[in-house]
């Protein structure tokens, strides 16, 4: 998750009918999930712990802000301080790092938004954090504390690594109590590209578990237009649904035929339109009546909107376009530029 410094992570641990899974790592307003959940973004994991030891306070928000955008399954990650565990117990043991963690999440009303509290197992490039490089068992040891603290806090684990990561921070040999159990998920990185499948992972194990809950396959989603950055991942078993089909073009209707227009939908300079050709009959004037002006005589006067009323267009431009009719009325024609 540190490849990207713009990464907020947006995947939720009881994610199960498909769909991207993102994560990213900074504040995540409503309407940068709304255009995420544009994208097939179906849940969120939201980074609560700085690899820097300290509780991220864009967390609470991010959650709050993805529950009012309609993503209901919600979850965060902690990248933990390894370094320090030693220097500062008090600050930096493993039970202090997950209780700072929850305890900043409840003090802002936010804990009971965690789906799934994921461990963010890889190397950590911040000063005085990484994890040993010669006392690997160390290291798994501590992973195992961390797992052991977040369950004494309440929180549904699990961990978040890569075959190479683990083999890097924990070693070949670390294999956590439970790692064979639904009740320690695991969440691996491989960036193949492949959203279909998680078979590749039993290429490449690690850590005992025989098989992965979730896989993120790339640390990029496109999201032009969001103006925010997210990986992304599926739940194994769930990939995402294909998008769905463009539609037809709508046919272009036939020149003619009756025209009963809205004031205001001329483009350009022109602020009025008004009939020209037959109406609608009886029926269909009487739906369109709400929304459009029908040839009459009316008293130049302001519209709704500061549109001139239709008497006001008698004899004037209109370029008009299809389809603003209601009722029986389907084709709108230009009788004359604007």
């Amino acid at each position: 998750m540190n490849s990207l410094a713009n990464a907020l992570a947006l995947v939720a641990g009881s994610v199960g009918s498909g769909g991207i899974i993102a994560d990213i790592s900074e504040a995540a307003s409503a309407a940068d999930w709304t255009c995420l959940k544009g994208l097939g973004v179906t849940g969120g994991i939201v980074r609560a712990w700085h690899s820097t030891g300290t509780a991220d306070t864009l967390a609470p928000g991010s959650l709050k802000a993805a529950r009012a955008a309609g993503i209901a399954d919600t979850a965060v990650y902690m990248f933990p301080c390894a370094g320090k565990r030693g220097m500062d117990p008090a600050r930096f043991s493993a039970a202090a790092q997950v209780n700072g963690t929850v305890a900043a999440l409840r003090a802002a009303g936010a804990d009971g938004l965690v789906g799934r509290f994921w461990l963010d197992i890889e190397s950590n490039p911040s000063s005085g954090c990484g994890w040993s490089a010669t006392d690997l068992p160390s290291n798994c040891a501590w992973i195992q504390e961390l797992v052991d603290a977040a369950r004494a806090a309440g929180q549904r684990v699990g961990v978040y690594a890569s075959h190479y990561e683990w083999g890097l921070v924990a070693g070949a040999a670390c294999q956590l109590k439970d790692a064979q159990s639904s009740d320690l998920p695991m969440w691996y990185a491989h960036y193949d590209g492949d959203a279909a499948t998680c078979a590749d992972y039993a290429k490449l194990p690690f850590g005992g578990w025989g098989a992965p809950y979730m896989k993120q396959y790339a640390d990029h989603l496109p999201t032009a237009g969001c103006g925010i950055g997210a990986d992304v991942s599926i739940v194994c078993g769930n990939p995402p649904p294909p998008p769905a089909p463009t539609p037809p073009p709508a046919p272009t209707p036939p020149l003619g035929g009756c025209q009963t227009f809205e004031a205001g939908l001329c483009p350009g300079d022109n602020d009025c339109m008004c009939t020209t050709g037959t109406s609608c009959g009886a029926a269909g004037d009487a739906a369109a009546a709400p929304l459009n002006f029908t040839l009459r005589a009316l008293p130049l006067a302001a519209a709704a909107g500061g549109h001139k009323s239709a008497g006001a267009c008698l004899g004037q431009c209109l370029r008009v376009v299809h389809g603003e009719c209601s009722g029986p009325n389907s084709c709108m024609k230009s009788s004359g530029p604007c």
